[in-house]
């Protein structure tokens, strides 16, 4: 089975205003027929986060990451 793309993982956050990591792990697994572990999901948003296409987001929470597409939360 095939892991979560990075234009599925764009397409499930761009449905919100953020996410936290394991919530947008949570919500990728019926995508993907396939269960999606969060530390692997956390590896490639930071990859993501590198190269622009998304970012980290203001959160209440001291440990947890919310993230959201990047031109969504310029905006």
């Amino acid at each position: 089975m095939k892991k979560a793309t990075d234009d599925e993982i764009l397409a499930e956050l761009a449905k919100r205003t953020n996410m936290m990591t394991y919530h947008l792990a949570n919500c990728l697994t019926p995508v993907g027929g396939q269960f999606i572990e969060t530390a692997w999901l956390l590896r490639q948003l930071k990859r993501m986060e590198k190269i622009g296409k998304v970012v980290r987001v203001r959160s209440n929470y001291a440990v947890q990451i919310c993230w959201a597409v990047a031109s969504k939360a310029a905006a």
